[in-house]
C-alpha cells in the first residue's frame, strides 16, 4: 500500500482526464470529495478501500461511509464485497460516471 491506497487495479481512467469535473454530481460535498479521490486513485492504477479514504481526504469514516453508500445508490461508484469487513470493501467508478469521463463536455 503506498499512500494509503491499497492494491492496483486496472480501472480505465486515463491519466489526462481532469478528475476534478466530477464534482457536482453527487449530492453533497462529501460525495465529491469521495468521487474525486476515487477517480485521483483509478488514474494511477490503483483502487481505495473505505478504509483508506480518511487517509486522502479530509473527511472522518463515517462521513466517507455515508457519503460512499449514497454515490453506490445512485450508481456513480461500485463497491466491493468484503463480508468480513465491510470498512475493507474497495470502491471504484461505475461504469456512468467512468463514460461521462470520456464524454467530452461542451463549452
Amino acid at each position: 500500500m503506498e499512500n494509503g491506497i491499497s492494491s492496483p487495479a486496472p480501472v480505465g481512467v486515463r491519466e489526462d482526464v481532469d478528475c476534478e469535473c466530477l464534482r457536482g454530481l453527487s449530492s453533497d460535498a462529501a460525495g465529491d470529495q469521495v468521487l474525486v479521490a476515487v477517480c485521483r486513485a483509478a488514474q494511477n492504477g490503483n483502487r481505495l478501500t473505505i478504509w483508506d479514504l480518511p487517509k486522502v481526504i479530509d473527511l472522518d469514516l463515517a462521513e466517507i461511509f455515508a457519503a460512499v453508500r449514497v454515490l453506490e445508490m445512485g450508481k456513480f461508484v461500485h463497491v466491493g464485497d468484503n463480508p468480513a469487513d465491510p470498512f475493507g470493501a474497495t470502491v471504484e467508478l461505475g461504469d456512468g460516471t467512468i463514460q461521462r469521463l470520456r464524454t467530452p463536455r461542451a463549452g
